[in-house]
Order: structure tokens, then sequence, then C-alpha cells
């Protein structure tokens, strides 16, 4: 019996404890959804009903009782809330959302400080805060933005990118369409990928301080090692504006 105890103890010192949380919501046309996130990953889809749901997961390294220290907060209306409420400071908890969403959300507007942001198939605009992780974007019918510090930026198939800033990391971005207000990267360190659809008419702009400004498969003519680019794609229009001070700029022709 002894050794049954000490067993069971040291499995749930290796693997701590976890908590999961599902609940449904009816939203009404034009909710937006906002989410704050100190720890955790952040994945957000398209639902095949008229409802917000969510799956949450509390998890800690440490005894069920810390998972007490972290509240999730649901707050429903117009401008649908969800949060995570640390009541202790030295709480050592991470929660994770899974969240599915209804066609008529109109607006995502979420931060995160550590955990990585996946938004994939929704047909609303959103907007990216966060500090240390990736975000990843794939089919989304709007308009995205993201403010990052530090990991990756992934951006694909998506309808508009207006807006993107990185202290740290890597940008990859698809511009398969563009609005009137142009397309502004801005990056500290890193490396910059713009994959651009050939039948756009752009504007191009990039410039850096340390790295080289390259172009593959793009009908512009370049030679040797260039720090700043002022161009267009067939007859000129909204600008794409890139700029690193120290990285590389690679300006590639989408072709899928």
């Amino acid at each position: 019996m002894k050794y049954a105890i000490a067993a069971c103890l040291c499995v749930a010192l290796l693997f701590g404890a976890t908590e999961e949380l599902d609940k449904s919501f009816d939203v009404k046309p034009g909710t937006q959804l906002s989410m704050e996130v100190l720890n955790g990953d952040i994945e957000i889809m398209a639902s095949g009903s008229d409802k917000i749901e969510i799956h949450a997961v509390k998890r800690t390294k440490k005894e069920a009782k810390e998972l007490d220290k972290v509240e999730i907060v649901i707050e429903p209306g117009s401008e649908f809330k969800i949060y995570t409420d640390y009541l202790k400071d030295d709480a050592h908890v991470s929660v994770d959302f899974t969240v599915k969403i209804p066609k008529h959300i109109v607006e995502l507007d979420i931060e995160n400080v550590n955990g990585d942001v996946t938004i994939k198939g929704v047909t609303c605009d959103a907007y990216i805060e966060a500090v240390n992780g990736d975000v990843i974007i794939e089919k989304i019918k709007g308009n995205v933005e993201i403010e990052l510090a530090n990991g990756d930026i992934n951006v694909k198939d998506t309808e508009y990118v207006t807006d993107i800033e990185l202290a740290n990391g890597k940008v990859m971005v698809e511009l398969r369409s563009i609005s009137d207000e142009g397309v502004d990267i801005e990056i500290a360190n890193g490396t910059v990928n713009v994959y651009i659809a050939g039948h756009l008419d752009v504007d191009i702009e990039a410039a850096n301080a340390i790295g080289r400004i390259s172009v593959e498969d793009l009908d512009i003519n370049m030679k040797g090692i260039v720090n700043s680019l002022e161009t267009k794609l067939g007859k000129g229009g909204p600008t794409v504006s890139v700029e690193a001070a120290v990285g590389d700029i690679i300006f590639h022709k989408l072709t899928k």
C-alpha cells in the first residue's frame, strides 16, 4: 500500500492537474468577441451553429488546488468577453481556449501574453495583440491587424491584411487581395517573406538597415544587394510597405 500511495503522489507531481470547461451561448448579429488571456493558447474557428462554443482547459504542474487560483470569466452581450482572472499572483496555471464562433460575429479583439493565437476559417475582422507566442491566421474573410513582441507570424489565404508589427521573429504573409488602405509591415529583428498574387496592381516600398531586399518570380528587375526599394506591380495602386531594422525582406509571386 505504501508503494501504491507513493506511486500516485509521483504521478500527480509529474503530470499535475487539469480542469475542463465547456459552455455555449446564443449570440446576436453584430456581436464583437474580445478575449484576454495571460498564459495559454487561443484557437478560434468557425462553428456550424448560431452559438459561441467555448472549450477551456486549466493546467498546472502542481496539485489540483492550484487551479482554484484562476477563474475563467465569461460575459455575454453585444461585446462578448472571455478572460482569465488570476486571483493570486503566485498562480502557476495556464488556460488553453478553443472557441467556435458563428458567422454573425463581426469582430475579434484578442490579447494574449504567453501563448499562441490561431484563427482559422472565420468571416470577420481580427485584431490581435500578443507578447510571447506565434500568431497563425488562415482563411479569414475580413481584415487582419497583428501586433506581436516575440514569435512568428503566419498569414495565409486571408482577404485583407492592413497592419503587422513584430519585434522579434519571422513574418510570412500572403496577399491575395489588398484594400485601399494598403499593407504596412514593420519588424525590428527577423525575416519577412511577402507573397503577392500576380494579378494585383500595387506600389511596393521596402527598406532595411541590416540585411537585403530581394524579389523572386515577380516582374521586378533588381541587381546586387539592395537596402531600399520603390517600385510597382502592374499599374500600381495601394502601397505594400515593409520596413525591417535587422533582417531580410523577400517578395515572392503567390502561385497557389
